[in-house]
């Protein structure tokens, strides 16, 4: 897989994480999911609209094919390793008299694997649950559908072991976690002392959990990361992300940093923090760690266009002809939400995500027709029903005779 464009996803998600953070809930996203969706959007933008993708999701105009060709790939490329069970889905539903271009519609049944529908809640309600195994029903609403003529959706679905699991005896139930405001919560908090790699410097914490990985295989050998930052609120939650965002090799370097197991680096020889930018920069290497970790299960929303629009997608959302690839008049994105079910506990991880964006075509402004009253004109006082007249004036002069 192309590290380059793995930089580039990640960077998006990383970038739209940092700026959907919120002080008083959690906050998260598939940035893999999303991107895919998106880009199905973007293969059928041109002129402003496809500036605005190529800005947003990090690619050259000439490049839109190359594009979408790596994002395939990398979604063919996350299923590979079959001992986690990763599946996704994507789909386009519309309105039966809202015309689709073949070309674009081509791209989007042979490119990217997508099915086709009618624009009605249970096939859209149908294709959801079945690609997320359950963990989203009746997502899409009555009220959704209102207005819209074109729907996208993708789903994504991962599931995998601990290759250490936590014991289940060592779970405090009665624990606390602390919120930013200084609130705290009551949590089961799991509990394991075993070696793992693990990453410290001046701004956080990091240790890596490997899942149960398919032997020879060339595909992905997932992990979770942990990562805390030292600093106490959420400014120091965004200072990492952006970080991370602004220069993906460090991301890059610490989560590959732990050699498979080998140490990377010593304590001492571990690159040191900038004082000047608050850039993450530990190696990971493998020693023994004392980790709590609590257990949790959550349902997410976002409304992802206000984050979008800071990225450079605001003319995506505004009505024009530069969607004509997917269809003719003018065409707006009217929603971008993402959906994101995880839930970590002793045995792994399980996580689904939906990302959904709808397209609206311009509302038609009513043509006005102006009747200026000023010259002669015939009066008439009648009866509706019958097409009596009570009363006819030719009105050619408005001063009382």
């Amino acid at each position: 897989m192309d590290p380059a464009f793995v930089d580039v996803v990640n960077r998006f998600g990383l970038q739209l994480q940092a700026l959907t953070l919120d002080p008083e809930k959690p906050t998260g996203l598939c940035a893999m999911n999303i991107y895919h969706c998106l880009s199905m959007v973007a293969a059928g933008s041109k002129d402003n609209n496809l500036a605005a993708f190529c800005q947003t999701l990090g690619f050259d105009a000439d490049g839109l094919k190359a594009m979408v060709d790596k994002t395939v790939q990398l979604d063919a490329y996350s299923k590979k390793n079959t001992a986690v069970d990763l599946s996704s889905g994507s789909s386009i539903w519309h309105r039966d008299d809202f015309i689709l271009e073949k070309p674009w519609l081509e791209t989007i049944q042979n490119t990217f694997g997508a099915t086709i529908g009618p624009l009605e809640i249970k096939p859209i309600n149908d294709f959801i649950y079945r690609e997320t195994r359950g963990k989203f029903k009746d997502l899409i609403k009555d009220r959704d559908l209102a207005g819209a003529v074109l729907m996208l959706i993708t789903c994504l679905y991962f599931k995998a072991k601990w290759q250490n699991p936590f014991e289940k005896w060592r779970t405090m139930d009665k624990s606390v976690f602390h919120t930013w405001e200084g609130k705290t919560q009551a949590c089961a908090m799991m509990n394991k002392v075993e070696r793992m790699e693990y990453a410290e410097d001046k701004e956080m914490q990091a240790c890596f959990l490997p899942y149960d990985s398919e032997a020879g295989s060339s595909g992905p050998e997932w992990k979770a990361a942990v990562i805390l930052p030292k600093r106490y609120g959420m400014d120091a939650m965004r200072d990492i992300l952006r970080s991370f965002s602004k220069s993906p090799d460090l991301l890059l370097a610490l989560l590959k940093g732990g050699g498979g197991g080998q140490a990377a680096a010593s304590s001492s020889s571990r690159p040191s923090m900038s004082t000047s930018s608050p850039h993450p920069s530990a190696a990971a290497r493998t020693q023994k760690i004392s980790l709590s970790l609590p257990r949790f299960a959550l349902r997410l929303n976002l409304d992802l266009i206000p984050a979008l629009k800071t990225l450079g997608l605001g003319p995506a959302f505004v009505a024009s002809e530069h969607f004509a690839p997917i269809s003719t008049g003018p065409l707006r994105i009217s929603r971008v939400t993402h959906d994101l079910f995880l839930e970590v506990n002793e045995e792994g991880t399980e996580m689904a995500a939906v990302t959904v964006i709808a397209m609206r075509k311009s509302r038609s402004r009513p043509v006005i027709k102006e009747m200026r009253v000023d010259r002669p004109f015939l009066f008439l006082v009648f009866d509706s029903t019958s097409g009596l007249v009570l009363c006819e004036t030719v009105v050619n002069s408005i001063k009382e005779a």
